[in-house]
């Protein structure tokens, strides 16, 4: 089943409004998505191309969090 990528950026934007955390967000589908995509970017979001690139980005947060607990400590 396919759904609307459109209908699905709006849904997320709303939800993650109150969110305190980075929110990454990687729609496959090239020109398809790219509505969501800028959406997603107008609303906070870090819209990444490959999931790859999204986990690499995650995990730079994770070694930046941890770096900064480990020098408080």
């Amino acid at each position: 089943a396919s759904s609307d990528p459109l209908a699905v950026a709006d849904k997320l934007a709303a939800a993650s409004a109150q969110a305190h955390k980075p929110v990454f967000s990687c729609f496959l589908g090239g020109a398809s998505v790219r509505a969501a995509n800028v959406k997603l970017a107008e609303s906070g979001f870090a819209t990444l191309p490959y999931p790859d690139t999204a986990v690499r980005g995650f995990r730079s947060l994770w070694v930046y969090a941890s770096n900064l607990k480990a020098l408080y400590e």
